[in-house]
C-alpha cells in the first residue's frame, strides 16, 4: 500500500504541480513538514496493533510529501539553466558552437539537425549550454553526429503552454527552440561520444539496406516500424493511418520491443539454463533503444523488459503495474515534461489497459465459450480480440482527445493487423539479417561492418 501510494504521489506531483503557484522554497518546506509528519505518525501508530487513525493520516502525509517533493523536481528543470543557456536570447541573433547529438532527419523537403551547444567554445556573451533543433532547406546536408559546427543566426521560440502544441513538443523533447537555415559550417568531426557514434552508424547501416530492399512506401514503414525512421512515411499514408486508429503500426513502439525481447529470450533457450542468461540481454536493450531514438514509449517498454528480466533472473515476480508505474516514475524524474506527451500516454495506458482487463476479458471468455474446441478458440480470441479490446479501452479517448477525431474502424482494423504485426518485424528483421550475410559472401573484401577498431 505504501509503495503505491508513493508511486501514485510522485507522478501526481510530477503532472500537477506545475500548475499550482508555489515558488521551489515552498514546495521544499511542504515536503519536509510532511516528510517529518509522516515519519512522527508511523512511530506514533506502530503501538497499536490494531488499525488507527494515525496510519490513514500517515499515507496521507506520505502522499502530501511524495507530491511536493516531485514539485520540488519540476522546479529544479526550470531554475537549474545557467545564464548563458540559449533560452534566454530567444529572437535575437546569436553565434555559437554546438555538436550534432543526434543523426539528422530528412523529410520530403527539409533537414532537422538537433544541436548541443558547446559551453567551452562559447564567445563572450553568448550562448553555451542548451539543445536546438536546426533546420535546413537543402536536403542532403552532408553532417554526421558528432560534428563540431560553428552556427549564426536566430533562434524561433514557440510557445509551450499549449499541451498539444509543437512548442510543447520541443520542451518535451529538451529543446529551447528552432534556428531555421542559419550560417553553418563545419569545424570538426568525431566530436560525439564513440559508442554512439559506432550504435548510429549501424543503424544508418540498417536503414540503407531497409530501404534498398523494400519498395516505397512499404520501405518507409518498415523503416518506421523497425528502427524508428519516420522521416520518409508519405504525409497522406501517415494521415490515413491515423484516421484509422492504427498510427501506432507505422512508428516502433513498446510492442515491437516485446516482441524482439521475446525472440531474442526464445533464443537463449538453446543454450544450458543458468540463472543470469537474462540479464545478458538488458546491453542489447539498451543499444536498441538508442538506435531506435530513445523514443517515450520504447524507454518506457525498456526499462519495464529490463525489471522483467532481473525478476526472472532472481526467481521473484513482481506486479506488472508497479513496474509500469516506476517505469513512468523514472522517466518523469528525468524528464518531468515527457508524461503529458501522448505517445508516452498511448503506450503507458495501452499497457495498463492490458494488465487490467486482460484477465477479466480472458475469464469471460472462457465462461461463453463452449467446451468443444474451448483451448484453440481462446488462443486466437486472446491473440487477435482480447489484448487489441484491453490495449483501446483507455487509449480510444487519448486518441480521440489528441488528434480530435475518433475511428469507429479502429477496433476492427487494429483485431486484422494485430496477429500479423509479430510475423511484419520478425520478416524485416529477418530479411535485413539476410541481406548482411549475402553481402558479406558476395564481396567480402569491400564489405564494411561498423564494428570500432
Amino acid at each position: 500500500m505504501e509503495r503505491t501510494t508513493i508511486l501514485l504521489s510522485l507522478l501526481a506531483g510530477l503532472i500537477f504541480a506545475g500548475l499550482l503557484p508555489f515558488s521551489l522554497l515552498a514546495w521544499a518546506v511542504c515536503f519536509l513538514v510532511a516528510a517529518f509528519s509522516t515519519f512522527g505518525l508511523r512511530k506514533y501508530s506502530s503501538r497499536f496493533l490494531l488499525g488507527h487513525p494515525a496510519k490513514n493520516l500517515a499515507l496521507l502525509t506520505l502522499f502530501i510529501a511524495g507530491f511536493s517533493f516531485a514539485g520540488v523536481r519540476v522546479h529544479l528543470r526550470e531554475v537549474a539553466k545557467p545564464i548563458n543557456h540559449i533560452e534566454h536570447y530567444p529572437g535575437t541573433p546569436v553565434q555559437f558552437r554546438a555538436i550534432v547529438d543526434r543523426p539528422p532527419s530528412e523529410s520530403a523537403s527539409r533537414t532537422q539537425i538537433p544541436l548541443k551547444l558547446v559551453e567551452s567554445d562559447a564567445p563572450v556573451g553568448q550562448p553555451g549550454s542548451g539543445k536546438l533543433l536546426l533546420v535546413l532547406n537543402n536536403i542532403g546536408a552532408d553532417f554526421q553526429y558528432g560534428d563540431l559546427l560553428r552556427i549564426e543566426g536566430k533562434m524561433t521560440v514557440y510557445d509551450n503552454r499549449t499541451i498539444d502544441s509543437y512548442g510543447a513538443w520541443l520542451d518535451r523533447s529538451g529543446y529551447s527552440g528552432i534556428i531555421f537555415n542559419p550560417e553553418t559550417q563545419l569545424i570538426l568531426s568525431g566530436q560525439g561520444n564513440p559508442l554512439l557514434s559506432w550504435i548510429f552508424k549501424i543503424r544508418a547501416v540498417c536503414l540503407e539496406r531497409v530501404y534498398r530492399l523494400f519498395p516505397k512506401p512499404e520501405s518507409a514503414l518498415m523503416a518506421g516500424v523497425l528502427f524508428g525512421d519516420e522521416s520518409q512515411i508519405p504525409t497522406d499514408v501517415e494521415k490515413a493511418f491515423q484516421r484509422t486508429g492504427t498510427a501506432h503500426i507505422i512508428a516502433i513502439s513498446g510492442m515491437n520491443f516485446s516482441v524482439l525481447v521475446w525472440v531474442l529470450l526464445a533464443l537463449l533457450s538453446i543454450f544450458p539454463k543458468r540463472w543470469w542468461l537474462p540479464l545478458s540481454l538488458i546491453p542489447f536493450i539498451v543499444f536498441y533503444t538508442i538506435m531506435t531514438g530513445a523514443k517515450a514509449a520504447i524507454v518506457r517498454a525498456a526499462i519495464m523488459c529490463a525489471f522483467a528480466l532481473v525478476a526472472k533472473s532472481i526467481g521473484r515476480t513482481r506486479s506488472g503495474v508497479d513496474s509500469l508505474l516506476l517505469s513512468a516514475l523514472l522517466m518523469g524524474m528525468h524528464n518531468p515534461a515527457i508524461l503529458p506527451d501522448v505517445g508516452f500516454q498511448l503506450s503507458f495506458f495501452a499497457t495498463l489497459g492490458i494488465l487490467q482487463f486482460n484477465g477479466p476479458l480472458t475469464a469471460l471468455a472462457v465462461k461463453m465459450l463452449p467446451e468443444k474446441g474451448k483451448v484453440q478458440v481462446l488462443k486466437a480470441l486472446q491473440e487477435m480480440l482480447i489484448t487489441t479490446l484491453s490495449a483501446q479501452i483507455f487509449t480510444t479517448w487519448i486518441i480521440a482527445a489528441a488528434f480530435r477525431q475518433f475511428s469507429l474502424a479502429s477496433l476492427p482494423a487494429n483485431i486484422l493487423i494485430a496477429p500479423l504485426q509479430s510475423f511484419l518485424m520478425i520478416g524485416g528483421w529477418l530479411a535485413v539479417f539476410a541481406d548482411f550475410c549475402s553481402s558479406r559472401r558476395d564481396n567480402y573484401s569491400t564489405f564494411v561492418f561498423p564494428f570500432p577498431h
